[in-house]
């Protein structure tokens, strides 16, 4: 009987073990019905047969070796290569999402090699590289699913990403920008001071002579603040979609762009995003004002769509972009001249003020059919904000009426 082979370190090595001359170790078999050697390789024992049990397992429920030699790459390509219904939004997101994945080691690995710690491993450097918890979700959700069709294709025996990411990385969200009655105030008087300041320093360019000929968002910041709903929902509303018979708003698109497409019409975020929302006085006073002053272009169409409400200057649909770059100028301007401690918002802003605003007066599921949300649950952890005054006074309510 021979003796029994053993590594540099005097350890014994197992059938189909064994160590090169430069340290590294192998691990050789056949499978089933095959001729052919096959080899895998570590830098260390424990490390080679972690590899080698991940085989025989594999092996040993039929899952395909070769298939199991597809990188993380070529397996997320395959997955999103079967995703045909995804929107023009969503596939912006999953590309943003998987250049991010793109720039992390995992992508070069072959999918049989990822291993449960490596997937939580990516996701821990994720969020090192500042990353936040939802925006690492997103990455998972991709990966997960491409793990999983390699799993249903017989390709690897488990999915190293079916695990909670909340175990591994803490549930962080970013803090959402809500104006107080005040700032909302002052928003829009400010609005008003630097639209006119802005339009009289056009030099040698149309000066405006009266309010309603001014490049103003006024009127926009005032139905978002009435209405909550999305800007790009807001850019979508034509002529037929303001009722001041019945005194609401049918929303039922949006108006977005891409870098290949300046204009699009896409359906609302979900199904819920169909909806009807009544418009206040102030509300129905900002449309009509922004009608009788808007300049459209004859035959302008996007997707079938004509008669926009909300017009750049040259008559042409506005977009998100547009309010977003104004207000950015707006609150640079409110902090130089007016108020340096100004709160940076967004268009979305006026969105969360508008929920938070109404959760403390309105039931709860109205709220949500007025912010289109498809549950309940987003429109109290998402958009509605509570403060230590808001738990006092609803406390205090409580008690008095017991």
């Amino acid at each position: 009987m021979g003796e029994k082979r053993r590594d540099n370190k005097k350890r014994l090595l197992q059938k189909g073990e064994g160590q090169r001359s430069d340290g590294k170790y192998y691990y050789r078999y056949k499978l089933q019905g095959d001729a052919k050697w096959r080899y895998i390789y570590a830098s260390s024992l424990a490390t080679l047969r972690e590899r080698k049990i991940n085989i025989e397992k594999a092996v040993q429920r039929g899952c395909s070796y070769v298939g199991g030699q597809t990188t993380v790459a070529e397996a997320i390509e395959r997955y999103l290569g079967i995703k045909k219904t995804l929107s023009v939004n969503s596939q912006r997101a999953y590309g943003t999402a998987l250049n991010r994945i793109k720039e992390d080691p995992i992508i070069r690995k072959k999918i049989s090699n990822v291993k449960v710690s490596d997937a939580k491993e990516f996701c821990v450097r994720q969020f090192d590289r500042g990353f936040s918890y939802n925006t690492i979700s997103g990455m998972k959700n991709i990966l997960s699913p491409a793990f999983q069709m390699a799993v249903d294709d017989d390709y690897i025996y488990k999915n190293p990403f079916r695990f909670n990411l909340s175990d591994v990385i803490p549930k962080t969200q970013k803090q959402r920008q809500i104006l107080s009655q005040q700032q909302e105030a002052d928003l829009l008087s400010y609005e008003l001071q630097y639209s006119w300041h802005a339009s009289q320093k056009k030099k040698g360019k149309f000066t405006p002579k009266k309010a309603d000929e001014i490049n103003s968002y006024y009127n926009a910041m005032v139905i978002l603040l009435g209405t909550g709903m999305r800007i790009s929902e807001m850019c979508g509303l034509t002529l037929d979609d303001v009722d001041f018979e019945e005194n609401c708003i049918y929303i039922n698109k949006q108006l977005c762009r891409t870098a290949e497409k300046l204009y699009y019409v896409t359906p609302p975020k979900s199904d819920s995003g169909n909806r009807v929302i009544p418009m206040s006085e102030d509300v129905r006073n900002a449309f009509q004002s922004e009608i009788k002053k808007r300049r459209p272009l004859d035959d302008f169409e996007v997707d079938g769509y004509r008669d926009f409400i909300f017009l750049t200057p040259r008559g042409y649909p506005q977009l998100s972009t547009h309010m977003q770059t104004h207000m950015n100028k707006l609150v640079k301007w409110i902090q130089d001249n007016k108020d340096p401690s100004f709160p940076k918002i967004t268009p979305h802003a006026l969105r969360h003020t508008f929920c938070s605003r109404m959760q403390r007066k309105i039931d709860l599921k109205c709220l949500q059919y007025l912010m289109g949300h498809s549950s309940a649950d987003v429109t109290l952890d998402v958009y509605s904000h509570v403060s230590v005054e808001d738990v006092k006074t609803a406390f205090n309510k409580a008690v008095r009426s017991s």
